[in-house]
């Protein structure tokens, strides 16, 4: 299932406003989310407690993309996304850990 369709589900007779207080967002984040929207990482970990969503990581092949990448802009850019990767993976791990 989608996850507009699982805060929908949720949220049932609540009002956008009252399920945007409980999950620590805004009500218009909830109506947007519902709709489909993009959302970053922090207000989809916010939606994982509240729905609540277990969470599993698998990463295969990495971002080593040394050996294909000649242009030192597109190497900072891929050492950046490592970094975010490797932070994502830390809140998710904390979230994680706060259900078991």
């Amino acid at each position: 299932m989608k996850l507009n369709k699982l805060v929908r589900e949720r949220r049932g007779s609540q009002s956008a406003r009252e399920a945007a207080h409980d999950i620590g967002i805004c009500a218009t984040s909830v109506l947007r989310i519902e709709q489909g929207h993009e959302l970053n990482l922090s207000t989809f970990l916010k939606i994982a407690k509240w729905i609540p969503i277990k969470l599993t990581c698998e990463f295969k092949g990495g971002w080593n993309l040394e050996g294909t990448i000649e242009n030192s802009r597109l190497k900072e850019s891929n050492q950046k996304l490592e970094m975010e990767l490797a932070e994502a993976h830390k809140q998710i791990d904390m979230l994680i850990s706060e259900y078991e």
